[in-house]
């Protein structure tokens, strides 16, 4: 089955997500939120997780969809205000071919999307942290593994209830041990998979076991059969590239029994999500991945995606990540120029790792976004809002909402600050009483002050959990190695008290 061209105009209409548009909600004087921006100018493709939607916004540039064609065989098909089985959502990495401005608004030629996995789930296994909160759950896809954690945007189901037995699709980041991190999962009812077609299961990853003769070969240990005929190959490949490809391929087509065991009979042989990532020489491409090798200093590279970045000086790093943070698994963004197939020269890099979470009661509202427990946060186009499976919107985020916010902290100027990643609501029962976890960055000799997030909290009187998280224990060590705790405190006048005090573990 070849992949779709859908000529049709996207025209996302503007909801309560698009974060491009902040001044416009809100009421008086001080009240609204003006979303704070930066980005370079480029023309070639953007890569990165919806994150809004009013046009659409992908890696925090606002495209105008106008006329741009969408390209999927999956069944993605409308937009979202469309009655549609399967619209766009939020989450979902897009290709997006076109240009985009500093000002960080953009034209799209084309936007494409396309599952990396389909199919039920089965082995999931859930993670907690030390209070015995799910914070990552790992599952298979057809021998696949994938990790979800809170940064995955979840439609139909949650971290939580993601079960056995869901038939989900996903759309995920390629890690450098041959397993996936979800950005998207979504699960699909019998109804819903009426629109994926005939093709209704999709894997990939690498080749191994190829027997020619029988027209076999196996992803994960899941065996594929594919049919004597060259119309089942794309994107360039032939039957011979099976026994050569470096890089994941791609597989669509139906659950059958092969030889005696359950496998995939395929409809499509392609090559996988690293495609998505394959730009024009001399055209410029910006996107988000994890890092799967670390950063090289020899050969001042690191690579994404199965493409080598190379980092010319520390100086393309942005918002104080350093040389030693480009570490595997390290989720990141990345603007630059395609200098030669398969390798980019970057011109910005930033981390899109979530490392703070603040829970409680939105206080002042602030010209970017809100204070919150002493924590200022910030907005960006690139911040996701959610309401479990309704809309929240802009205009819902005033002073007394109770929100949890899960973000990165930035340091500018001596400034510290939480970029939002995404915003949930969230019950809070005392609107004085906060949450959050963050990096320790300063305590007192003394019982006095500590210091998260840039708020100064005492803790004086706070009880600090487990012997190795003991106040001592943490003085001793905080200044050597980056330690990050969890804070319960409370607003009392002026100031901030801590309660509880406990060493996050890592």
């Amino acid at each position: 089955m070849k992949r779709n061209l859908l000529y049709r105009s996207i025209g996302l209409t503007a909801s309560t997500l698009a974060l491009g548009i902040l001044s416009a909600c809100g009421g008086g004087a001080g009240t609204s939120l003006d979303v704070a921006d930066g980005g370079i100018r480029g023309t070639g493709s953007s890569v990165g997780p919806v994150s809004g939607f009013g046009s659409v916004f992908v890696n925090g540039v606002r495209f105008d969809t106008s006329g741009a064609e969408l390209v999927s065989n999956d069944g993605v098909i409308c937009e979202p205000d469309q009655n549609c089985a399967q619209p766009i959502e939020k989450g979902m990495i897009l290709q997006v071919d076109g240009e985009w401005q500093d000002d960080l608004t953009g034209t799209a030629v084309s936007v494409e999307y396309d599952d990396t996995f389909r199919g039920t789930v089965s082995g999931v296994t859930q993670f907690t942290d030390s209070d015995g909160t799910i914070v990552r759950v790992e599952f298979e896809i057809l021998g696949q593994r994938i990790i979800a954690d809170k940064q995955t945007v979840f439609s139909k189901t949650t971290l939580t209830g993601l079960a056995d037995g869901n038939f989900v699709r996903v759309s995920a980041w390629p890690l450098a041990d041959g397993s996936y991190r979800a950005a998207f999962v979504g699960v699909s009812s019998a109804a819903d998979q009426v629109s994926i077609g005939s093709s209704l299961v999709e894997i990939e990853g690498s080749v191994n076991e190829l027997n020619q003769n029988l027209n076999t070969f196996r992803i994960n240990g899941t065996v594929v059969q594919y049919p004597n005929t060259t119309d089942v190959f794309r994107d360039g490949l032939v039957e011979g590239d099976l026994a050569t490809f470096e890089g994941p391929i791609e597989v669509e087509g139906e659950i059958a029994l092969i030889n005696g065991e359950e496998g995939i009979d395929a409809d499509t042989i392609g090559i996988g999500e690293t495609r998505r990532y394959d730009g024009d020489v001399d055209s410029d491409i910006e996107f988000v991945g994890s890092v799967a090798d670390g950063y090289d200093s020899g050969t001042g590279t690191l690579t994404v995606n199965g493409l080598t970045v190379i980092i010319p000086s520390a100086d393309v790093l942005e918002e104080g990540l350093t040389l030693a943070d480009l570490i595997p698994g390290r989720l990141i963004q990345v603007e630059g120029d395609v200098i030669s197939e398969g390798q980019v020269l970057a011109e910005e890099v930033e981390s899109r790792e979530v490392n703070a979470e603040i829970k409680g009661t939105i206080g002042s509202m602030l010209e970017n976004g809100f204070e919150l427990g002493g924590v200022e946060i910030r907005l960006t186009s690139n911040t996701l809002l959610s309401d479990d499976d309704e809309t929240l919107s802009i205009a819902q985020l005033q002073t007394g909402v109770g929100v949890e916010v899960e973000g990165i902290e930035r340091v500018v100027n001596d400034s510290v600050f939480v970029e939002a990643v995404k915003i949930e609501r969230e019950d809070v029962d005392d609107p004085n009483s906060f949450e959050m976890e963050g990096r320790l960055a300063f305590m007192t000799q003394d019982p006095g002050y500590i210091e998260v997030l840039g708020v100064s909290v005492r803790d004086s009187e706070a009880e600090y959990e487990e012997a190795e998280g003991s106040r001592q224990s943490l003085l001793d060590s905080y200044s050597e190695q980056v330690l990050f705790v969890e804070v319960e405190y409370i607003r009392s006048g002026e100031e901030f008290v801590a309660d509880e005090i406990e060493l996050e573990e890592d």
